[in-house]
């Protein structure tokens, strides 16, 4: 990923945003593959590898000064502060809706913090967003 990111940046010229995966639901995810016929005992998906891969998005971000969006801490914040994984996850994985707003409003902002896209552009694409949804 740093050399990816390296080229895109050298190579390229473009501006780079890193996000982080988010949590997940493993519980629920084996329960919508049971319900589908998909009999596994273990996706591999957990918390604690999203984490892992979240912190080495992050170790990217700062080793090649690419601003990241931590979207592990900003899903596992929303369910501290009571958001269910119902309202998160269609399926313990794939997100919500609301999920997506979540997201698309970090990642809005994270656009805006630094410099990489204007306000009037991020205004317009957030108006016509929110009222699609």
């Amino acid at each position: 990923m740093t050399s990816l990111v390296k080229y895109f940046k050298n190579e390229c010229g473009s501006d780079v945003l890193i996000l982080t995966p988010s949590t997940c639901n493993p519980v629920s995810l084996l329960a919508w593959l049971h319900g589908r016929g998909i009999m596994l005992t273990d996706t591999g998906k957990t918390n604690e590898t999203s984490r892992q891969y979240a912190d080495a998005v992050l170790q990217v971000g700062e080793e090649t000064g690419s601003p990241a969006i931590d979207l592990y801490e900003l899903f596992e914040r929303n369910q501290r502060d009571g958001v269910r994984d119902e309202e998160l996850f269609t399926d313990g994985l794939h997100y919500t809706p609301r999920a997506y707003k979540v997201g698309r409003t970090a990642i809005g902002g994270g656009l805006r913090a630094n410099a990489l896209i204007a306000d009037a552009t991020t205004r317009c694409a957030a108006d016509h967003l929110s009222s699609s949804s």
